[in-house]
């Protein structure tokens, strides 16, 4: 399916995530944050503009929370 959304859609990205369940971004929130930031902040046609981190997750297992 990844793939295929890929070929319809030319600025999007397919990351995996082979040691995450079904949640990524609980199981690796670092590089998930990490990555949505660069995906977002490439987007020279972006509307979206952040004051802060474009996505803040929360996990008690994660070293780099707030």
């Amino acid at each position: 399916m990844s793939t295929r959304t890929q070929a319809l859609n030319q600025e999007a990205q397919i990351s995996l995530y082979p040691e995450a369940g079904h949640a990524p971004f609980f199981d690796e929130p670092d590089r998930f944050n990490r990555e949505l930031a660069a995906f977002i902040s490439d987007r020279p046609s972006s509307r979206i503009r952040f004051k802060t981190r474009p996505m803040m997750v929360l996990n008690p297992l994660c070293e780099s929370n707030p």
